[in-house]
Order: structure tokens, then sequence, then C-alpha cells
């Protein structure tokens, strides 16, 4: 309601506002580069997230999971962000199909105006990016970015699943990553704000500063397609591999009989996986699910201090030896399928729409 000094700010004035604050820490840490030429190379961008996107709607056959409970919102966070970066790219498997749809257009032009914000401000950071990622003003407005972007995201990837017809693949796709990006702006906007750095000289267990929100989808990898069937097998042994060391250590061999819902969860998700020598099309949800799963079991087991750093590191490569697995299953062809005709790869994508002016600040390698 309205106060004495006038009426309540927006969300969009909160979301400007946050920005704002970014940039008085990029001028407080002394970079080279002002802060006016950092607004007007990302205003643009952060632009095309301003419109408030419609909530996003739930269809009935597909319930969207509850956000994690009020009383353990810290790692929800990461875990969101590793589920929607797993189903970004099981829906760009699909990108062939619905690049006509102007929804699907839609997701690429705000997951690209994500990227390009990134982008800009890490080059023109250069050698002090860190300086600038430690700020709790710039992890405050990644984290409205990111929330606003994730919105966005469900609401088109919910619409566009209501229009196809016939494409079953495609549409599960886009109702996971609707999901996903649905629950990671409920647990963000849950999350309590950054708390300051402490000062260098307390003491005490070290702490692993935050990371801003959504930063694993901003700076993921492009995976490449398996050239063989022998090099899927190959990759898919690794992961069994990779499991058999964190089950024969002291933290595996605890929770093999564990009902703690995390393990339960990455036993079910385990279980789930085909056989080897299956076809690309059927083992990338099942890898992925590991993956999400097995680095939600590490972020919880960080959190509760009980287990050895080695056992961690064990579970932690497994979860990242699942995920690089499941992404490049992605973007290879089942066996005997025809190659598409040859045809210019296009680039990473920004803006879908409009065509940026000339002028505008290139976007920087990740």
């Amino acid at each position: 309601m309205p106060t004495a000094s006038g009426p309540a700010p927006t969300p969009e004035d909160l979301y400007w506002a946050e920005f704002d604050k970014a940039l008085e820490a990029w001028d407080e840490l002394g970079f080279p580069v002002q802060a006016s030429e950092v607004r007007a190379a990302v205003a643009e961008d952060l632009a095309v997230l301003s419109p408030p996107p419609a909530t996003p709607t739930q269809t009935p056959w597909a319930p969207i999971s509850a956000p994690a409970p009020v009383a353990d919102p810290t790692p929800a966070v990461p875990g969101a962000a590793n589920a929607v970066e797993a189903a970004e790219a099981g829906a760009d498997a699909h990108a062939e199909s619905l690049k006509d749809h102007p929804e699907w257009q839609r997701i690429q032009t705000v997951r690209g105006a994500l990227r390009h914000v990134w982008d800009v401000m890490k080059e023109k950071a250069g050698p002090y990016w860190e300086n600038l990622k430690a700020d709790v003003r710039f992890q405050g407005f990644w984290k409205a970015v990111s929330i606003r972007a994730c919105e966005a995201i469900s609401s088109s990837a919910s619409a566009l699943v209501r229009r196809l017809q016939g494409d079953l693949p495609a549409a599960d796709a886009l109702l996971r990553l609707s999901e996903t990006t649905l629950t990671y702006s409920t647990a963000a906007a849950d999350e309590p704000a950054p708390a300051p750095t402490p000062a260098p000289e307390q003491t005490g267990a070290p702490t692993v500063p935050a990371e801003p929100p959504m930063r694993q989808l901003v700076e993921r990898w492009t995976p490449t397609a398996y050239a063989t069937r022998e090099d899927c097998v190959r990759a898919a042994e690794e992961v069994t591999g990779r499991f058999q060391e964190w089950i024969n250590s002291p933290m595996g061999q605890e929770l093999a009989a564990s009902s703690h819902r995390r393990v339960t969860a990455f036993r079910d998700a385990w279980q789930q996986l085909p056989p080897h020598e299956s076809g690309p099309g059927q083992a990338v949800g099942p890898y992925g699910d590991v993956a999400e799963r097995a680095k939600a079991l590490v972020t919880a087991a960080v959190g509760s201090a009980r287990f050895a750093p080695g056992d961690l590191q064990a579970l932690q490569a497994l979860a990242q030896t699942a995920d690089i697995h499941a992404a490049r299953l992605s973007v290879t062809l089942p066996p005997d399928t025809a190659a598409p005709a040859q045809r210019v790869a296009a680039p990473t994508p920004r803006v879908a729409a409009p065509t940026a002016p000339a002028a505008r600040t290139p976007r920087a390698s990740a």
C-alpha cells in the first residue's frame, strides 16, 4: 500500500533497482570501464526481461512439484539450477522441430539475453570479475535476472506444450523445462538475501562464497555428439566406474541402505538406467536424472559436514560424468539415422529478435 513517501515500488522498480545496486558495486570496486558503459551495453538485454511474464500454468496431467521446505532453502537453489540445466539440454535436442514456433523463439531470446548480460559484464570486468561476483549487490542483481528469465521460459514452454500435436517427445521435454524453471524461480525467490562476506580476521570453518544463481546455465559448455556406438558404451561404462568408486567409499557404504529422501531418489534414478548399449534416445533422460539426483545429494552432504572430502569428490565426479554423458547423448543421432543435410552451424542464440544494432558490444567467449 502507498506510504508517506509515495507508492510502494512495483516489481519492475525492484528489478531495475537491483541493476542499479550492481552498478554501484561496479563503481565502488574501481573498474577501468565505467558503469555507464556497462549499462548501455546490457540495457537492451535487460529490457527483454523487463515486461512481467505471464504466470506459468500447470497442465492437469503433470502437476509441478512443490518447492523445497522453507526450513531448508539454501540447497534448493543449486539443485533447481542443475535441473534447469539438464532440462534445457533435453529441450535443445528438439530445437529443429521447434524453431518456427514463436514460443520457442521467445525462449531462445530470453536465454540469449541472459547469456549476453553475463558475457558482457565478465568481459568488461576483466581481471576483476571474481571481485564483482563476490559482491552481494551483484549476486542480488543476478538472482533477480535469473528469476525473471526462468519465469519467462516456464511460461513460454508451458504455452508451447499446449500447442504441440503429435510430437510427444518434444512436448515432454518442454514440460520438464517449464516445471524445472518454475521450480527454480520459486526456490530462488524464497532464498534469503546473501549476507556480506565475513571480514578476513574472523576465524572458524572456511566458507565457500555464494555463487550467483544460474551460473551453470550461462556458462554451459556445448556438448559434442558421440561418433560411434562404442564411444557411447565406453562413456556409460565410465559412469558405472565412477559409481563403483563412490559406492565402495565409506560414504557410499553408509548410504547404501539409507531411507533418506535424497538417497532414495538417487537410488531410484540409478536403477532406471538402461543397458550400456542402449540407443541415445532412451538414455538421455535417465542419465540426466542420475546427474541431477547425485548433485542434490552432494549439496545436502556438504551441508551436513559428516563425510570425508574424498568421498564427496567421488560422488561429485559421478554427477559430472553422468551429466556430460546425458548432454552428449542429447545431441547424438540414433544408430542408422541419416545425418541432416549440411548447413552452416548457428551460433549460440543471443537475442532471437529483433536484430541487434551493428554497434552493439560483441559477446565474450565463456
